[in-house]
């Protein structure tokens, strides 16, 4: 959902754990920085639960289309 959301442009930050595993989380840094979204890495306990439900995390918006 937050890939969908970021590809929308619906996201305010972009929340991702540190050390990043996978090269897709350089096409999610990527695309972030293409819309003008923040960037937060989380470290320790906070990046081992983020791991725990999808490894992804998002503050999103909506704008009135």
């Amino acid at each position: 959902a937050v890939t969908d959301a970021l590809k929308l442009g619906d996201v305010k930050q972009l929340i991702l754990p540190y050390p990043i595993d996978s090269d897709i989380f350089d096409e999610l840094i990527v695309e972030a920085t293409l819309n003008g979204s923040r960037i937060e890495f989380v470290y320790g306990e906070a990046a081992d639960r983020l791991n725990g439900i999808g490894g992804i995390g998002a503050i999103l918006y909506y704008s009135l289309r």
